[in-house]
């Protein structure tokens, strides 16, 4: 298999959900149920929880230190204040806990198959697969239960009402070191890498809507760790969620200075990194032969799968001078496009490309080149430059595969196309659109600024229609601005700025200001499918325009980073908002996703009493030394963090080269792709593909936040009686403009038979397409009463009587009905019979009593008439019957009773109890009479139903599991308790 079809296997296969495997002989066979996640196997048994970790990969040994010149834009910025092997097991038990009783519930459809070895009899085939495993009173009333969320697995504590919380603990064993990280994650470490418990989350169901309820772990002597709650309604149920997180973050780098300066994500999750590095053992894989350093810094590209577990590609591009990659863009078939500086005279150029030399007596040149999906070939690569100084810090594509690059020039002949300006040849923004080939511009310009103390474009994006948005910072009151724009006059110092230039390059949109009187500089730019436009940067100015703002003043200290929204026309502010502590905060990168949420990162040295501000929800709470980089996300009125948190070490993050960083988002926004450098050796990792720091000045770093692209709630359950039914209300809430439909199941777990019912068809509607508002569903619960039924099957039993009279041969062949009395006419038959010489006498209803009289018994009975049953319950009924009419001399010795045509029984009287039914199942039953001459023929038969077992009172688990009809499949789940009285 070639590597290229292997890595996309893989990748296929890291985004599975987790399933649970019940154990048919493929494990150990104290195995109960298996969970197979990215980099682990979790083992399920009666004593403990078994983690299987597998190795990940490291590289390098550290060495001295490097400089990248090329990638710090010559703008005006704030300034920053100053400021001094093999798999591994980990055995997690519980505490005085009890795992006995574990049973899995949703069966899926699918099946796994191990056909291992030579013996067909040691195969096996269709071994069940479900969706969660429970644990019944691990503690006395508080269940265990584990399901798959994203990707993730996680597990909960279900505590009942009135039940004790606080015999909850853990204990592991195998670990090389368990601590408390600066988040409150517990960090589980082996010889095999470490995995995280997040710090438990804890909530109770109130009116539909989740009430946090404070928790977090607390580490205790010999590895024990216990659960810290604060107060909650005992007299609700409570649920503790201690997620087991997978979702990546790592180091990249070697042993000199990497620095990570773009990220772009594609649709299948795929990230790419770019950046700088000097390191001559940066870690590779595949990529542009000879894939290694040709000298000072170089560019370099890494592709990392959708988990985070491998990587697709890692490669080097570069000459002999210093290189750097300053942004990076992908396009919908894997290719990735990348702009930035470079030094080198012998920088790799294609064939044919726009400009394949460097520009003469030029300290820098910008470039562009589009690498191969398999990262192996560059499709194209080209100078962009003069003969002075020329560097690229942004890029953006259209639908046709043309590249917009933006960046700064000192080149007098920077090349131009049908410019707006002309190239001043101080410090001028351009802007150049490349064709899809990269063999000729479509067009480019320069934007004159003319400020000394030096103006740029930092960044570009684009729209649908092939508008190119652009921002950076200008010191020139003279900037080009455009009529009825939100600011026409400079505000003092620097101002940031928002120019939108339409697609065939020759005429402005709208061009506006935006800043305040002191420094103010533009970082980073997006745009929305309605053509809103958001940018994020750093400034110092008190007032900077604020518009519905989240942070409406400035916090203090050198900078706060702000963001922006202005309207398609560029003449209104949708809003605008200062976001940063008392110390200085820069904004880096911004990205944006289909609803509209606005996702931000960049720099922070401000803390406590004056902290950067963070959301309930952020990893990392406080600044952990330093800078740190931050990530936040705006709603999209601006008006609201909906997650903000610090990122980083002990040392600082996002420093080198005055670069602060990048991000992106995938268009549901459940998935934040950051990167950045860090000079940390602490710097928070989570299933790492590098875990350490590889030395030099720094590391480079990619991190990615998971988190919900729609919210899953419900009522809770009123108490029933068996028979009765009970409903929840299931609201579906969308997320970050999460809009596919949802498709819903429900499981029910308890003990008794049977139990309440539940399914995918339960729901009044199924699927649901979540809204922003809450789209609800009926939830119907159905419970069994006793029900049953008893019938009679209806036909005649021939029986005869044979009278012998003088001269007359006696044919019996009359067929009555079993109500055991004569038929009306039988005078009027008989005299009819005896008119023709021929007399039928018929067996007529009657006592058992013989007639009396002498001579012997000569004649069997009459069938039993009248069968019926009374009495019925789910595993007995009582049958009873008329007697058996009999003939002369004769009276009845005993009755015989079928069940389905086999004896049961032989009673001496007229009544016989039935036992030993199954519930819910029908039975024939007959009855045939003897005497001393014989036995009768059998009754009428009767279908008897025995009662249908009704629910058992009890507290059920129904769990709900929300399952999105996106490409990522996105699971949400929820777990009530309902209680049969």
């Amino acid at each position: 298999m070639a590597s290229t079809e292997r890595r996309q296997i893989q990748s296929a296969y890291a985004t599975l959900p987790i399933v649970f495997e019940e154990n048919k002989g493929q494990a150990n066979q104290a195995v109960r149920y298996i969970a197979r996640a990215n980099r682990y196997t979790l083992f399920l048994t009666s004593s403990d929880l078994v983690f299987s970790l597998r190795p990940a990969s490291g590289a390098g040994d550290p060495n001295p230190v490097g400089q990248g010149p090329l990638a710090t834009p010559p703008q005006v910025h704030a300034h920053r204040s100053p400021r001094n092997a093999s798999s591994n097991a980990i055995h997690m038990q519980l505490i005085d806990g009890n795992l006995s009783h574990v049973a899995a519930s949703g069966e899926l459809s699918g099946k796994s198959n191990y056909f291992i070895g030579n013996d067909p009899r040691k195969w096996l085939r269709n071994v069940p697969l479900y969706a969660r495993a429970s644990y019944r009173n691990v503690y006395r009333g508080v269940d265990l239960a584990f399901h798959g969320k994203r990707g993730r697995l996680e597990f909960d504590f279900l505590v009942a009402p009135g039940a004790n919380p606080r015999p909850i603990g853990f204990h592991f064993s195998g670990t090389n070191n368990l601590k408390l990280d600066r988040a409150g994650d517990l960090v589980i470490s082996s010889p095999s890498g470490s995995f995280l418990l997040h710090p438990p989350f804890a909530y109770q169901e109130q009116n539909g809507s989740r009430q946090e309820v404070t928790a977090r772990f607390a580490l205790e002597a010999a590895r024990r760790v216990t659960v810290e709650l604060g107060p909650y309604d005992h007299t609700r149920e409570l649920v503790i969620d201690p997620s087991v997180s997978y979702a990546y973050s790592t180091y990249l780098g070697g042993s000199l200075e990497d620095d990570g300066f773009g990220i772009a994500v594609d649709s299948s999750g795929n990230a790419y990194i770019t950046g700088q590095t000097d390191s001559t053992n940066f870690p590779t894989s595949g990529g542009v032969p000879p894939n290694s350093n040709a000298g000072g810094f170089d560019v370099f590209v890494t592709k990392i799968s959708p988990s985070g577990s491998s990587v697709v590609y890692s490669t080097y591009v570069g000459g002999a001078g210093n290189d750097s990659g300053n942004a990076i863009a992908v396009d919908s078939s894997g290719d990735a496009f990348v702009t930035g500086g470079t030094s080198s005279n012998n920088f790799p150029t294609t064939h044919g490309a726009f400009q394949t030399t460097y520009g003469t007596t030029a300290a820098s040149n910008a470039f562009i080149f589009e690498l191969s999906p398999a990262g192996d070939a560059l499709t194209y690569s080209t100078y962009l430059g003069g003969t002075v100084n020329d560097v690229a810090y942004g890029i953006a594509l259209d639908s046709s595969g043309n590249a917009y690059s933006v960046g700064v020039t000192s080149s007098a002949d920077f090349p131009t196309l049908s410019p707006l300006q002309t190239c001043a040849g101080d410090y001028s923004g351009f802007l150049s659109k490349l064709n899809s080939a990269g063999t000729a511009l479509v067009y480019s310009t320069c934007l004159s600024l003319g400020g000394s103390i030096g103006d740029a474009i930092n960044a570009v994006a684009v729209d649908s229609s092939g508008n190119a948005y652009i921002t950076g910072a200008t010191s020139s009151s003279s900037f080009h601005t455009t009529s009825g724009a939100v600011q026409t006059q400079f505000g003092g110092v620097s101002d940031a700025f928002v120019t939108v230039i339409n697609a065939a390059g020759n005429n402005y949109i709208y061009s506006t200001f935006l800043g305040g009187s002191g420094s103010d500089v533009g970082n980073g730019i997006a745009v929305d499918s309605l053509f809103n436009v958001y940018v994020t940067g750093s400034t110092g100015s008190s007032n900077f325009p604020v518009k519905s703002a989240y942070q409406s003043a400035f916090a203090g200290g050198n900078a706060d980073a702000f963001v922006t929204k202005i309207n398609p026309t560029g003449s209104a502010l949708v809003y605008s908002t200062y976001l940063g502590g008392g110390q200085f905060d820069a904004g880096a990168g911004i990205a944006v996703d289909s609803g509209g949420n606005a996702y931000i990162t960049g720099q922070t040295d401000s803390l406590a009493p004056a902290p950067f501000p963070t959301t309930a929800n952020a990893t990392q709470s406080a600044l952990a030394g330093g800078f740190d980089a931050f990530v936040s996300e705006l709603n999209p009125a601006g008006a609201q963090l909906l997650f903000s948190t610090y990122l980083g070490g002990s040392e600082d993050e996002d420093s080198s080269g005055g670069k602060y960083g990048a991000i992106a988002v995938d268009n549901s926004g459940a998935n934040i792709y950051v990167t950045g450098d860090t000079a940390s050796v602490d710097f928070p990792t989570q299933s790492p593909l590098y875990p350490g720091n590889n030395g030099g000045a720094s590391d480079a770093f990619v991190t990615k936040y998971s988190q919900p692209s729609f919210a899953l709630s419900t009522t809770t359950f009123a108490a029933v009686s068996p028979g009765s039914s009970a409903t929840s209300t299931v609201t579906l809430t969308s997320l970050n403009g999460y809009d596919s439909p949802v498709k819903l199941t429900c499981t029910v777990s308890g003990t008794g038979s049977p139990l309440p019912s539940c399914s995918a068809n339960s729901f009044s509607a199924n699927p649901v397409t979540p809204t922003s508002a809450g789209a609800p569903t009926t939830l119907t619960i159905t419970t069994t009463g006793l029900s049953g039924n008893t019938r009679q099957q209806r036909g005649g039993v021939s029986y005869a009587l044979w009278l012998p009279l003088t001269g007359l041969p006696l044919i019996v062949g009359l067929v009555f009905s079993s109500s055991g009395s004569c038929p009306k006419g039988w005078f009027g038959f008989l005299a009819l019979c005896l008119a023709s010489g021929l007399l039928l006498i018929p067996a007529c209803g009657g006592g058992s009593a013989g007639t009396s009289g002498s001579g012997s018994c000569n004649g069997a009975p009459s069938a039993p008439t009248g069968l019926a049953a009374s009495g019925t319950t789910t595993t007995g009924t009582t049958l009873n019957w008329n007697a058996a009419a009999v003939g002369a001399n004769c009276s009845v010795t005993g009755y015989t009773v079928y069940q389905n045509g086999k004896s049961i029984g032989t009673p001496s009287n007229t009544t016989f109890n039935v036992a030993s039914l199954t519930a819910g199942t029908q039975y024939s039953f007959t009855v045939a009479a003897s005497d001393s001459a014989g036995t009768s023929p059998q009754s009428t038969a009767l279908s008897v139903t025995t009662l249908s077992s009704a629910t058992p009172a009890g507290i059920y688990t129904v769990a709900i599991t929300a399952v999105g009809t996106d490409a990522n499949q996105r699971t949400e789940s929820s777990v009530l308790t309902l209680t049969v009285n």
